[in-house]
């Protein structure tokens, strides 16, 4: 889930071990010229056709000759004639790359290439009018903070969705407690307290020796006095959060970890993670209109520079209140720190930075928040311009969760957790599906007297990625019986229906040990360029989720009631009922006599209830046996004997 509108800022690399940790295989396949040749070959620049093909002979007389930011600003302002103050303000410094290597020198363009090629950037990229450069080594994306349909839909949607509806996950006194794995060694720490900044790359970068940011809020109070709705806020932001990361080895946690538990002091320690800070405002607002900003690929990065790379920020002045796209923002932001790109897509020949999706579908690492499933991807629908593998690359710095479930069509040896014991009438269960071919299978044990079974699968948060598919296997383990996934349909840009998966009525020819399956669905087929709309693969249904099973479990026919004395003349009136079997019931007297004036006749919904009822005419004792067969055919007897007295 995640936000764009945002700027993305890939740190400055500092030292040999940096550059070598990074010169590793290209991690992700991408359009458009490597920079490889670009960076070793006699320089190449963008000059007036703004391509990385362009030569040498169209460079123009090169003006920019420093990577220093503020001479940078200077030089560029007047490569492009541009006198005003603003403009030459390095806090305002929002340079395109391709205007930057139009005018630069060689040296300073092999730097700003060198860079570019580190961080897996390629020509296509340099090109895009949303990249801005910082220096010679730093890269941001800025976009608009919302697009304005998103904060329409919001905002009509604002009486289920906004500010004052989420309801808390648990006691209002717990909200800065919360972890989502606390005995991990990652941490992932979303900070709504507020920060003050200092000695980062954002003050270097925005010249303010301290950034003062204030705690989130959703009303006009801002300060850390929140109010039970903006704690239920934040208890949903968490969870939703959470359930993003819930594969990986990590803990999403609102509480505030020591400095230990983020910084990591050296490439030994293990113990470290990354901070987000959900604020009431835009602190760098001068400089962009955005949603939030991360450095990139800084989750694993050691000492100076990795305190100085943090933390991520959400700017939630026209978020708050809004938990889907404040976790949007959050997921997003943390996706880079962990080195996440944008999930582009061509539109009519066009490049997008950033994929919207289509009803009911959209990538974390794209622009979100318009749709209410929104999944980790790799690049598997139609006219993708990213196809890197997102959850391999996660698992680079968090690995993922072992296998919580046996997945025996797979090979595992355990034995399943049991859903459904030996005539048992209800179970339950919990699992997480950790990949797309990860399958958690339960037990249920069905006997003679098990009647029917439904069983349901629900993703355990209303903002799940996961979209569940359920189905019965056979005693075998192997043959499936029956099965179901659900069409997905966008109610609106903030819910999602048909995630959830159940069957009902399960009918059993034998007795024996059957299997629920759960796993993680997908919609549609890919063409031949992938899932087009309204369609997705299982590659990113992933995530925790509840299962239940009810059953109807046959228990045999018992006849309870008694019979009182009677008086002659006197109306008499009793009933036996029938409990537990099979509706609908037969009722017979099968040996001796009624009292003359008593009659019996069957009553009630499916005839569970036996009324003898009238007016004794002859006194004496009256011995008879009463017989009661249901749809089964099973048979409960019993004797009575009535005294009828004067």
């Amino acid at each position: 889930m995640r936000l764009p509108g945002l700027i993305h800022t890939p740190s400055t690399l500092r030292g040999a071990e940096h550059i070598a940790r990074r010169a590793q295989p290209r991690r992700r396949a991408r359009t458009g010229v490597g920079l490889l040749a670009l960076a070793l070959a006699p320089l190449t620049a963008f000059a007036a056709t703004g391509s990385a093909d362009a030569t040498m002979d169209q460079h123009l007389a090169p003006s920019i000759t420093s990577c220093s930011p503020q001479t940078l600003v200077s030089q560029a302002a007047d490569a492009a004639g541009v006198t005003s103050k603003r403009a030459r303000d390095p806090r305002a410094a929002d340079l395109a790359p391709s205007d930057v290597l139009a005018a630069a020198s060689e040296p300073v363009a092999a730097t700003v290439l060198a860079a570019a090629r580190r961080h897996d950037l390629d020509s296509a990229d340099l090109s895009d009018p949303s990249l801005r450069l910082h220096g010679c080594e730093r890269f941001r994306y800025v976009e608009e903070e919302v697009p304005a349909r998103a904060l329409v839909d919001a905002r009509r949607a604002g009486a289920e969705h906004g500010p004052g509806t989420s309801t808390p996950l648990t006691s209002l006194d717990d909200t800065f407690s919360l972890h989502s794995n606390p005995t991990s060694q990652r941490t992932i720490y979303l900070n709504f307290l507020g920060a003050e900044v200092t000695d980062t790359f954002w003050n270097d970068d925005y010249k303010r020796q301290s950034i003062n940011a204030r705690p989130y809020s959703s009303d006009a109070n801002v300060s850390t006095n929140f109010s039970a709705a903006e704690l239920a806020e934040i208890q949903r932001t968490w969870q939703a959060v959470a359930e993003d990361y819930a594969v990986f080895d990590v803990d999403v946690t609102t509480q505030r970890p020591g400095t230990a538990a983020l910084l990591r002091a050296s490439e030994s320690d293990e113990v470290y993670g990354s901070e987000v800070v959900f604020t009431a405002e835009n602190i760098i607002d001068n400089n962009c209109s955005c949603g939030g900003t991360a450095y990139l690929d800084v989750f694993d990065f050691y000492g100076s520079d990795y305190r100085r790379a943090q933390p991520a920020w959400v700017f939630a002045d026209s978020t708050a209140g809004y938990v889907k796209l404040m976790a949007d923002a959050a997921s997003h932001e943390i996706g880079h720190n962990f080195g996440l790109a944008h999930d582009g897509v061509r539109r009519d020949g066009e490049r997008q930075e950033y994929h919207l999706g289509d009803a009911p579908w959209a990538p974390i690492m794209g622009a979100s928040y318009y749709q209410p499933l929104t999944q980790w991807s790799r690049g598997d629908y139609a006219q993708a311009t990213n196809t890197e593998d997102d959850l391999a690359l996660i698992a680079r710095h968090a690995t993922r969760i072992e296998d919580d479930i046996t997945s025996r069509a797979l090979g595992g040896t355990s034995v399943p957790p049991t859903l459904l014991d030996f005539e048992a009438t209800s179970g339950s269960g919990r699992g997480l599906i950790n990949d797309g071919s990860d399958r958690d299978f339960f037990s249920i044990t069905v006997s003679e007297r098990t009647e029917r079974v439904d069983v349901i699968a629900t993703p355990a948060d209303p903002t799940s990625a996961l979209d569940t598919r359920i189905s019965l296997i056979d005693t075998d383990g192997v043959t499936v019986l029956a099965t179901n996934a659900p069409t997905t349909t966008a109610r609106d840009d903030f819910t999602v229906a048909g995630t959830g998966a159940g069957l009902a009525n399960l009918t059993f020819d034998s007795p024996g040990i059957y299997y629920v399956v759960i796993e993680g669905a997908g919609q549609g087929n890919p063409g031949a360029s992938g899932y087009g709309p309204g369609s997705y693969s299982s590659y990113g249904s992933l995530g925790s989720y509840t299962v239940e099973a009810r059953a109807k479990i046959y228990r045999p026919v018992k006849m309870t009631g008694r019979l009182p004395s009677a008086r002659v003349g006197r109306a008499f009136r009793a009933s036996l009922e029938a409990t537990a079997g099979t509706a609908p019931m037969t009722w017979r007297r099968t040996s001796g006599s009624l009292p003359p004036g008593i009659s019996a006749s069957a009553a009630g919904k499916q005839r569970r209830i036996f009324v003898l009822s009238g007016k004794p005419r002859k006194p004496g004792r009256y011995a008879f046996t009463i017989s009661l067969t249901d749809a089964r055919g099973t048979v409960a007897t019993r004797s009575f004997k009535v005294r009828v007295s004067r």
